[in-house]
């Protein structure tokens, strides 16, 4: 049998740390889904134990309770288990040139850790609850660029068009912007307050005093669960998170009309995965009419978050073969090379 060497053990090892970072991401969009965010309200510990009982608590904890304590405390197993596959993967990397994205992902794992805290003792204000849902993202997201930074080919290919490269570029920003908004939405329970589809309460847009209170953080009440934001904030938020969709929507098309402009300049590879790229689009926005059509199921809530972080991590991955190519600057006019022959 084989032995792995060092390098593949590693990468290896990082894979798996990408695959935990994976199930944490999806585990704690459950829990917020379950409305299990409180199910202990002390932290680290649950009800002052590192197991949840039913006894523990006076009175005993309800079946429902204890479900949702036990779902809170896996988040914070899993999330461990993550801590400490990046830990590894900080001690273990030989090539020190290229630690800086590691050393930033152990900043944003602690990071992550304090708005975890926070979610629990600021009890579920949106300050604390956006920016940790938004770590988990960017930390699976800095896995997986750092991954294929040290592990994808580096094998000379066909070169690509610099106005692909500005339309990957654009809708890496823009859906950058849309996770924020889609995690402000979630954090201020404003997913429901638009019951129809494609207008909002029969209205296409909102007054300008609508925006500021959905995007003006609240203070002073004693929980923030189930939302503390006016019903018109809500409604802010909810259209300002259509709007981005709108905009990812016309980059993402602008993006395949360059692929398919230059198709044949382009790698097969490059094309199927701007392809898979395309599907997870178009799945994701499907999912976000369901949510409304069908009032927030959570198979569908939870779908949609795994699929946007799916599109992030397919951005990358093109970003990043982008990388690996020769830098050519093209005309916005694809043109074509006719091969001649030559006599030996």
């Amino acid at each position: 049998m084989k032995t792995e060497t060092p390098v593949e053990k590693l990468r290896r090892m990082h894979l798996l740390t990408i695959m935990t970072a994976l199930f944490v991401v999806g585990l704690g969009a459950y829990t917020r889904l379950e409305h299990a965010g409180l199910g202990c309200p002390d932290w680290p510990k649950c009800y002052h134990n590192w197991f949840v009982h039913p006894q523990i608590a006076t009175p005993a904890l309800s079946i429902n309770d204890t479900f949702k304590a036990w779902l809170e405390m896996i988040h914070r197993y899993a999330a461990g288990l993550l801590c400490i596959g990046i830990l590894l993967l900080n001690i273990y990397r030989k090539n020190k040139d290229n630690t800086l994205i590691l050393r930033f992902i152990a900043l944003c794992t602690i990071l992550q850790a304090a708005f975890g805290m926070w979610t629990v003792t600021w009890r579920l204000h949106p300050l604390a609850v956006m920016p940790h849902l938004i770590g988990g993202m960017t930390i699976t997201a800095l896995l997986t660029l750092d991954y294929r930074n040290q592990y994808a080919s580096k094998r000379p290919i066909l070169t690509t068009p610099t106005t692909i490269t500005t339309c990957l570029r654009a809708l890496m920003v823009v859906l950058w912007l849309q996770i924020i908004l889609g995690g402000w939405t979630s954090a201020n329970y404003a997913a429901l307050v638009c019951p129809d589809f494609p207008t909002c309460q029969g209205k296409w847009g909102a007054p300008l005093h609508y925006f500021i209170q959905g995007f003006t953080a609240p203070f002073g009440f004693r929980t923030y669960e189930g939302g503390v934001l006016s019903g018109n904030g809500r409604i802010a938020i909810h259209i300002a998170h259509r709007f981005g969709a709108f905009i990812c929507t016309v980059i993402m098309s602008w993006l395949i009309t360059q692929v398919y402009q230059w198709r044949h300049q382009l790698t097969q590879q490059f094309i199927r995965k701007t392809q898979l790229l395309t599907v997870l689009f178009i799945v994701q926005i499907a999912l976000g009419i369901l949510n409304v059509v069908w009032t927030l199921p959570i198979s569908t809530a939870l779908l949609h978050n795994l699929v946007a972080l799916g599109l992030l991590l397919q951005v990358i991955v093109l970003l990043t073969q982008k990388s690996q190519l020769s830098k050519v600057n093209h005309s916005h006019t694809p043109h074509f090379t006719r091969h001649v022959p030559t006599i030996n």
